[in-house]
């Protein structure tokens, strides 16, 4: 030990620090480049294996799998790399590289371009293949009206004018709002028309317990028992909990026990809610703030927030957990209601707005 100098020997964690504090701060700023690219990309062009924006042979973003058609050229771009791609009837496939084009940096990029091909512009692909000729099937998909006939007649009229041919409404039609009745009556006639109604806790406790409701919800629930008749209050005791179709399950919370009515709010009960199920997507309610989680095999459930009218294409190599948000009363600080149009064939689900007379909803409700 040399006294004089005045320092002791460097240890080996001495010497590795260093190289974690780098290694720390090259993280933070990655991350913090992939939130940036998150938030100016717009979710759809946020793929299932990394940050990435596909533009065509002109540069120009592709924002909607319906923008492509066949033979198009694309490219995909990542935070750290680019891959290309062709779109054609059965697929995406990558074109051979040639001198002068970018390529892919590390493996890793590498892995997330081999997987657009198959996964994450499957979309696109279907598109592509389809043509806009194509035939689908949109579904217009609401949840959480609590009486509000102002916003359910507003989505309704906006659904329609977006192409919507069939409807499901996964629950709480009563509940805080003015017209309760009358919410009944339309979806009641909905249904016999071949809509979807599902049950959500606000409509079981208008013959069931109280219990569980806050002080607001109970004194509303009350009035709302007097302003239904006997049939209207059996038919929604009488609501399914839960409807299955194809590989997409609708449930009015938590699918791992609807009976529960568990909050679908953050990223563990959404993966508990898609484990519990082999359906390729499942849509919710009862948590009022419109959000997406997705899920890869042996991997955590990922949250974003979607924007409002751009398809999300929903990658078939993932699970998905759609929060519509709430038509009667939005709690996202947007004053407008919420509601999601599915497009079955696509596999795309589009979060929407519908602009609603707010002022004359609220004057209902307190007279």
């Amino acid at each position: 030990m040399n006294c004089a100098a005045g320092r002791r020997p460097a240890t080996w964690r001495g010497r590795l620090a260093p190289a974690f504090a780098r290694l720390l701060v090259q993280r933070r700023e990655r991350l913090a480049t992939l939130e940036k690219l998150r938030a100016s990309l717009g979710y759809e062009n946020v793929l299932a294996r990394g940050f990435a924006l596909v533009r065509d042979e002109h540069d120009a973003p592709v924002r909607s799998a319906a923008a492509v058609t066949p033979g198009q050229r694309l490219s995909i771009q990542f935070a750290d790399g680019r891959a290309h791609a062709t779109a054609d009837g059965e697929g995406i496939r990558r074109r051979p590289q040639t001198a002068g084009q970018s390529r892919v940096r590390c493996s890793e990029c590498c892995v997330r371009a081999r997987s657009v091909r198959y996964a994450d512009l499957s979309g696109v692909a279907r598109s592509a293949g389809q043509g806009r000729s194509g035939r689908t099937m949109l579904i217009a998909l609401m949840s959480d009206i609590h009486g509000n006939r102002e916003a359910f007649d507003a989505c309704l009229n906006h659904a329609r004018k977006q192409g919507a041919e069939r409807y499901i409404i996964l629950g709480d039609l009563v509940g805080y709002g003015a017209d309760p009745a009358y919410i009944v009556d339309v979806a009641r006639g909905m249904q016999e028309k071949g809509a979807i109604v599902l049950l959500g806790n606000h409509d079981e406790a208008v013959s069931g317990s109280l219990s569980g409701m806050n002080e607001y919800a109970r004194a509303a629930l009350e009035w709302t028992r007097g302003k239904l008749d006997v049939a209207q209050k059996k038919w929604l005791a009488e609501l399914p909990r839960t409807h299955r179709e194809g590989d997409a399950l609708y449930v009015h919370s938590d699918a791992s026990n609807p009976a529960a009515w568990i909050y679908v709010n953050n990223p563990a009960v959404a993966e508990r809610s898609m484990r519990a199920s082999d359906a390729h997507v499942t849509f919710c309610g009862h948590v009022h703030v419109p959000q997406l989680f997705n899920m890869a095999s042996m991997k955590p459930a990922i949250p974003f927030t979607p924007q409002s009218a751009i398809p999300v294409p929903l990658s078939p190599s993932r699970k998905w957990l759609a929060v519509l948000g709430a038509v009667g009363q939005p709690r996202d600080q947007i004053p407008t209601a919420a509601y999601c149009i599915y497009d079955d064939a696509r596999r795309t689900v589009s979060f929407c707005r519908a602009p609603c007379d707010i002022e004359r909803a609220a004057q209902r409700s307190r007279t």
